[in-house]
């Protein structure tokens, strides 16, 4: 399935969600809040920078069919501060 060039089917919006290394296709209800879709997946949106289609977002905003949502971790496990 092209990234991109999903079809909407149904009333169903395709996802392409990463989170750490993994990538996955989601399906949702089309508008579906991000908020929701994060929930689900059980992400924790307060220890991650979340974007969609590249853009910061908010929890309340509506995804589209061919979204991309990444959730970056914004503490990492192991890391330590450089001296400078």
């Amino acid at each position: 399935m092209p990234i991109g060039n999903v079809q909407n089917q149904d009333g169903v919006a395709t996802i392409h969600l990463t989170s750490g290394t993994r990538t996955q296709v989601v399906r949702v209800p089309a508008g579906e809040s991000l908020q929701v879709l994060l929930q689900e997946q059980g992400i924790n949106a307060e220890a991650n920078t979340i974007r969609v289609n590249g853009a910061a977002a908010n929890g309340d905003r509506p995804l589209a069919n061919g979204d991309r949502v990444s959730a970056t971790p914004t503490k990492v496990a192991g890391a330590r501060r450089l001296r400078t």
